[in-house]
């Protein structure tokens, strides 16, 4: 499983938390780092351990010092590094955010399709059973109804593992649903 960072300013949660969940979906493991931490040595070694950086880019993020770091820090590691234009902003390291997909004033869903693609090209591995399961919540988060062409697998292994899925996600609907009623009895 590849690991993403997401750095960000903290007025830009709620987009980055649609964002992450959105990612989440096709097995990617994201860790989202606003400009509040307190223990930076920590952070700087989950940065270098990441497959890649997402530099959510705001008015806001491009005056963090801390956000500024993150990407300057990657860049120095060679992380490979994608920023995602929330909102438009000028920033005085665009040299090195050299990939960029925009979200601003865009259907999240055309925006999110695009940086998946970009992802595909930095060499993150989307796990092709993860792309059906992600359907089930492209509604909810405005995720692209048509997966990406270059992530699509169309495998007699896929409709097995879809049929699998279908069967663990119904046993463990099934589950949370008899603990919510006897919840709710025992009250």
């Amino acid at each position: 499983m590849n690991t993403i960072v997401i750095t960000h300013a903290s007025t830009d949660v709620s987009f980055v938390s649609d964002l992450a969940i959105s990612l989440e979906a096709f097995d990617l493991h994201i860790t989202a780092i606003s400009e509040h931490r307190p223990f930076r040595h920590s952070h700087d070694d989950t940065l270098q351990s990441c497959d890649l950086l997402i530099v959510v880019i705001s008015p806001d993020a491009i005056v963090m010092p801390e956000v500024r770091a993150d990407w300057r820090l990657a860049h120095a590691s060679n992380i490979p590094i994608v920023s995602v234009i929330w909102y438009p902003a000028i920033s005085p390291d665009a040299h090195i955010l050299k990939r960029s997909v925009s979200f601003y004033g865009k259907p999240f869903s055309d925006s999110f399709d695009t940086l998946l693609n970009m992802l595909l090209r930095c060499g993150i591995y989307i796990a092709p059973q993860a792309t059906w399961l992600a359907q089930s919540s492209r509604q909810l988060y405005d995720v692209p109804s048509q997966p990406a062409t270059s992530i699509v697998a169309t495998s007699s292994t896929d409709d097995t593992m879809q049929r699998l899925a279908i069967l663990v996600l119904g046993g463990v609907a099934l589950c949370i649903t008899v603990l919510i009623l006897m919840q709710s009895y025992a009250m």
